[in-house]
């Protein structure tokens, strides 16, 4: 993975220019987005589909936001013709349109942000770019903002002199379009296409493997029309396409609905209220799934012609799906084409997710193999596959064949559903599958394993090994509807480690929904099949708090939004405590770590024998030398706090020693894990 090192750039920048630091910023791609786009490759692919709907806050930018009403984006060449970097003011040439006669506050922040998505999708993670104008709210001050580019899909609008590509005007297209939502939910995606910048990173193909669907078009593109060059029809040119990947004969249609309850949109199924053009199944024929459009037989489509059933995509141009990690090959390919028209196109990958309500537990026998057959009987995630005491089966469900019913992305699992409870949602749309889990006592423990996933593009399991030491971020989709915050046990089964499990903040009702993250979580093991969880959690109700309600949780890689990136490394291999001398035992860090500098430093000793109180632990590297002094946290106590002495030490230069004076006792010194935080 690219290390990212910020540098004042000697090039000139089309956009005025580059600077290391940001003084003042709206920066979608790197403030909010925080890891993401730190390492030089954006997590390699990992965005934020946070672009909003109705443009208010941060949340999102809604259509105007990128532009939609044709009025924005319009600038001195900010259109893509004649662009070049003599051409372009300060502002951009926005300023009539982010300074809109009577436009809002919230809704200029709204426009403000999509010159930040827009600098994410088109420039590199390496340009910081400054946009200066006015602001009703200052007269006479000018207002200066610094947007952080990713993605590097349009490198001649960003850096470059002349004309723009159409082509990077469709990439940028695609990547603002797939970023769209709804509801302002923020949730990471798995950006793929042809560009290199857009190479799958560590634990990204394994985590981030659900496909949901492609994006494609142009926002920038004026015409009225799409002519198709075979047949001599026009159609509506909707400027932005989108069409799904999942497909059972139709059978998905309930998974595809809980989709957008997840990923807070429904553009790939129903078009964004009609803002954009859905093809439904990308690829299918409308004469199958239903997608047609309406041909007419002239430019100005004032003669209507019999509608016509929508193509299946077909692809062309260059392919990356190999030298970018991709399974598939359509996730990287370049154009996709619809109407005998070609546009550059975005494929979206979705983290792994599991329902969390009792009747979607497995027993401890449960497997998803692709030897099971059609041994379980389901209708395609219309019925839950539950065995058991109450079940339409009679019998626990033990075995169940992975496709799109099932990827084996998670299993949620308990030896018996007798203590939790769940309940129906005040709608059927406002949790997925109508029920979330709403009690769990705290001595039950249901574990929640990330198991090996089927690709549903290739028809195979997902082929990898996980890094354990890049950690993830669980999510969970929760209601509180008490004043207060709300607490659950979380713990790490495979290193038997406790995890913060607090803060779940109200939300006012428990028909009002937020998202909570826990970070880090890291892999327990490099590989892992459909029975052996490379990542399982486990939760119960907290002692002496309401358990707060739960609907599904969801896995990504890299952090949240506004949190520093963490590693992990350890030794777990089981040392005597010398009781004459310091006992000390070596951690070696990886020539893949992400980090060029050990930042914030802390280290976790398991001892037996010994309080840890009662003797003396320290952690050296190089010539520095650290001793443990005990966390605040009391979710955490055993953990060290956090060190700055080993601020610009290089981490994997040499080994990190850790030792234990004992004073005397006798013990053992079991393992010792030690956790580096960028700053």
């Amino acid at each position: 993975m690219k290390r990212h090192f910020l540098a004042l750039l000697s090039a000139t920048y089309l956009l005025i220019g580059c600077e290391a630091e940001p003084k003042t910023s709206l920066d979608q791609d790197q403030t909010q987005q925080a890891g993401i786009g730190w390492n030089g490759i954006s997590w390699n692919g990992i965005g934020w589909n946070g672009i909003g709907w109705n443009g208010i806050g941060w949340n999102g930018i809604g259509w105007n936001g990128i532009g939609w009403n044709g009025i924005g984006w319009n600038g001195i060449g900010w259109n893509g013709i004649g662009f070049s970097n003599t051409s372009v003011p300060t502002d951009w040439g926005l300023n009539a349109w982010i300074n809109a006669p009577g436009i809002s506050a919230a809704e200029r922040e709204a426009r403000l942000s999509g010159l930040a998505y827009w600098t994410g999708c088109a420039c590199a993670s390496t340009d910081n770019v400054r946009w200066r104008g006015n602001n009703p709210a200052t007269p006479g001050v000018t207002e200066t903002r610094y947007f952080r580019g990713n993605f590097n899909l349009a490198p001649t609008w960003c850096r470059g002199t002349g004309t723009v590509p159409i082509g990077e005007q469709q990439a940028v297209s695609a990547c603002l379009i797939s970023r769209v939502n709804t509801q302002g939910v923020h949730n990471a995606l798995s950006m793929r296409g042809m560009d290199d910048s857009l190479k799958l990173g560590d634990n990204e193909k394994l985590f981030m493997a659900y496909p949901e669907g492609q994006f494609w078009g142009n926002i920038w593109d004026e015409k009225k029309y799409i002519l198709n060059p075979v047949t001599g029809a026009y159609y509506a040119n909707p400027r932005a396409f989108a069409c799904y990947f999942p497909d059972a004969g139709g059978l998905s249609s309930s998974l595809n609905r809980d989709l957008q309850i997840i990923i807070g949109r429904d553009c790939e199924w129903g078009g964004c209220d009609s803002h954009l053009k859905t093809t439904n199944l990308c690829n299918k024929s409308g004469s199958i799934d239903g997608a047609y459009s309406q041909a007419y037989a002239d430019a100005g489509l004032s003669v209507p012609i019999t509608p016509t059933s929508d193509p299946a995509q077909s692809y062309s141009g260059l392919n990356r799906s190999s030298l970018n990690s991709y399974q598939d090959v359509v996730s990287g390919t370049e154009n996709t084409q619809i109407y005998g028209k070609s546009f550059r196109q975005m494929s979206i990958f979705l983290g792994a997710w599991a329902d969390l309500e009792i009747e979607n537990w497995k027993d401890g026998l449960y497997q998803c193999d692709s030897t099971c057959g059609t041994k379980d009987g389901c209708t395609c995630y219309d019925s839950y596959c539950r065995g058991g005491e109450g079940s339409q089966y009679g019998e626990p469900l033990r075995c169940e064949t992975p496709g799109v019913c099932n990827n084996c992305q998670t299993i949620v699992r308990a030896d018996t559903t007798k203590c939790g409870a769940s309940a129906a949602c005040k709608s059927p749309t406002d949790c997925v599958r109508g029920r979330k889990l709403v009690e769990l006592d705290a001595s039950c423990w249901i574990n929640i394993q990330f198991t090996r996933p089927w690709d549903l593009l290739t028809g195979a399991y997902v082929s990898g090994n996980a890094n354990p030491h890049k950690a993830g971020t669980l999510t969970f989709r929760y209601s509180n509807g008490t004043p207060s915050d709300l607490s659950i046990q979380i713990r790490d089964q495979i290193r038997s480690l406790p995890i913060p499990g607090s803060g779940f903040a109200t939300t006012d009702s428990w028909d009002k929904y937020a998202v909570k993250s826990i970070y880090p979580i890291y892999p327990g093991r490099t590989t892992f099949g459909s029975t052996v969880p490379a990542i399982e959690i486990a939760i119960a109700g907290a002692p002496g708090s309401t358990f707060p309600h739960l609907d599904y949780a969801q896995l990504f890689v890299g952090p949240p939004m506004g949190v520093s990136p963490r590693e992990l490394y350890w030794n777990t291999k089981p040392i005597a405590l010398d009781p004459k001398a310091p006992t000390c035992t070596k951690i070696t860090v990886d020539a893949t770590t992400d980090f060029a500098t050990a930042n914030f430093v802390r280290i976790l000793p398991q001892l037996s024998g010994v309080d840890i109180s009662e003797v003396k632990v320290y952690v050296t590297h190089g010539d520095q030398t650290e001793y443990y002094k005990p966390s605040d946290s009391k979710e955490e106590p055993l953990w060290s706090s956090w060190m700055e002495s080993f601020f610009d030490h290089a981490p994997s230069r040499e080994d990190w020693v850790v030792c234990v004076d004992s004073g005397g006792a006798k013990g053992s010194l079991d393992a010792v894990y030690l956790e580096f935080q960028q700053k």
